[in-house]
């Protein structure tokens, strides 16, 4: 009898509830987005933090926090525009948040539903992403690519507006070290 509850309790063993901290050193947060029809503005942002919390080989929940005074698209007149407070407007939004809601598996990835807030504009994002915990389970890899609109999150250039697609492609490769 003894031995069979041991071997029914291995595989609770192996699944354990686990925190990750996001290790921006070994991280990236990127976008990218057209301007004049035909031209593509790369940028990334430098200073972010965040934590997932997984179960096994599932992530359970996802948070994250960017400090929009590190965007870099590596032109600083462009950087100083994106900053000002006509646009993301650092002085009294100086951080874009993102907050899972659920989290659900597929056969090839998981899909997080959560709340980005950009400015004080909160909208649900649901994107597909990659989660894999190493073989010691010390730390995890996310991957994810998602587009996101500017005109839901009332990101407007005025006059300019027009010069710059609507569309923001992010890109989000962050690695997590247990905590």
């Amino acid at each position: 009898m003894t031995i069979l509850l041991l071997a029914l309790q291995i595989p609770l063993c192996k699944a354990q509830v686990r925190t990750f901290e996001i290790d921006p050193g070994s991280s990236d947060i990127s976008f990218e987005v057209t301007h004049l029809g035909f031209l593509t503005v790369e940028g990334s942002f430098l200073e972010f933090s965040g934590k997932c919390i997984s179960n096994g080989d599932s992530l359970l929940s996802l948070e994250g926090k960017i400090k929009v005074i590190s965007i870099n698209t590596n032109d600083e007149a462009r950087d100083a525009s994106l900053k000002s407070e006509g646009y993301l407007d650092i002085e009294n939004f100086p951080l874009i948040t993102f907050s899972s809601t659920e989290i659900t598996d597929s056969a090839e990835s998981q899909l997080v539903t959560g709340q980005l807030k950009i400015k004080d504009q909160v909208r649900v994002l649901k994107m597909p992403l990659y989660f894999n915990l190493s073989e010691d389970g010390k730390s995890c890899s996310i991957e994810a690519t998602t587009t996101i609109s500017r005109e839901d999150f009332e990101l407007d250039f005025g006059a300019m507006d027009a010069l710059v697609g609507d569309e923001v492609r992010m890109m989000i490769m962050v690695h997590g070290k247990l905590q």
